[in-house]
């Protein structure tokens, strides 16, 4: 029941009760009459009041009943809620610990792959390094040899020249 329709039953009951007395009060009756009249009006009074009590119980009740009503739905809502929550925190915590554990395997995956590329490469520096060194003995040999070569060619030319301005 809303504040303005309570209001307003209660300005009508005190009205009508006013009235009453008034209309008893101007009435051309005997004392015994009068007060007859009094007492039936307040047991009239009493009747309507103890209605409206009655009524104001049943609206509290209901009131009372639509409160855990709602009450009841927001806790089954607020619960489910809860649960749908957690189960997708839940998911996305498994299925961030999988990410997790995959990047982990790239990475080591990847180290080891650095690891064989880099030894690879070792290997083939190594290899390089020691056919450089072959190769430049090789080259140092062929130097050497070309050298006596023409240290030979310039002797003999040396010696024929000097035989030709002997003679």
């Amino acid at each position: 029941m809303s504040k303005n329709n309570g209001s307003f039953f209660l300005g009508a009951l005190f009205g009508a009760s006013i009235a009453g007395v008034a209309a008893l009060l101007y009435a051309p009756k005997t004392g015994k009459e009068l007060r007859a009249d009094i007492a039936e009006e307040v047991e009239s009074l009493l009747v309507q009041a103890n209605d409206y009590k009655e009524h104001a119980e049943e609206r509290s009740v209901e009131f009372y009943d639509t409160v855990a009503e709602a009450t009841e739905d927001i806790k089954v809502n607020l619960k489910y809620n809860m649960d749908q929550l957690k189960t997708q925190l839940s998911g996305v915590t498994d299925e961030m610990a999988d990410d997790f554990d995959h990047v982990k395997e790239e990475l080591k995956v990847s180290k080891d792959i650095v690891a064989n590329e880099a030894q690879h490469a070792s290997d083939v520096i190594s290899q390089a390094a020691g056919d450089a060194s072959v190769y430049a003995e090789v080259a140092a040999d062929e130097v050497k040899a070309a050298t006596q070569d023409s240290a030979e060619t310039i002797k003999e030319a040396t010696q024929q020249d000097d035989v030709s301005t002997e003679n």
